[in-house]
């Protein structure tokens, strides 16, 4: 159990390894897209390597938070069977409940649509959930949508 703990930083590890050959020792310009003035700084192989060592991360984080978005969605859909077969009294009994469960799923929502997309297929499915939960209606939808657009930058440019 404690070796397979240890998997995915060996992974990542060996991964940053093969890496860096591949990037080559001279480095490259990046701008700062964030600061908009054209400013950046010299992206080394070793800040390329622990570039990729932090990527190789959103796997498992992306999966922790995506099984915590459908325990709160499940939540939300067990309310809402039991409030189908409840008369009116049980129906508003449900009420606050069925707030709390939703609030839950929302927060776990804002979370995984803000956590890095580790592949397209991630990708894809923010995108979806983006769009079914209208997101950008959301409080704290704008910091949805922006990750969102980090990663489209991200993944096109290859980065992973």
């Amino acid at each position: 159990m404690a070796g397979a703990q240890h998997n995915p930083s060996r992974r990542a590890l060996l991964g940053a390894a093969v890496a860096l050959p591949l990037v080559g020792a001279e480095g490259r310009w990046t701008p700062d897209r964030a600061r908009g003035d054209g400013e950046g700084s010299f992206d080394t192989p070793v800040r390329q390597a622990h570039r990729l060592l932090r990527m190789s991360g959103n796997e498992e984080r992306w999966r922790r938070l995506a099984a915590a978005f459908d325990s709160a969605a499940a939540a939300v859909a067990e309310v809402e069977r039991r409030s189908a077969a409840a008369d009116r009294a049980g129906k508003l009994a449900l009420e606050e409940e069925y707030g709390e469960r939703l609030d839950a799923m929302y927060a776990a929502l804002r979370r995984l649509l803000r956590a890095p997309a580790p592949d397209l297929a991630a990708f894809a499915a923010k995108i979806e959930l983006m769009v079914d939960h209208e997101v950008a209606t959301l409080t704290g939808g704008e910091a949805c949508l922006a990750a969102i657009r980090r990663d489209a930058r991200r993944l096109a440019a290859g980065a992973g």
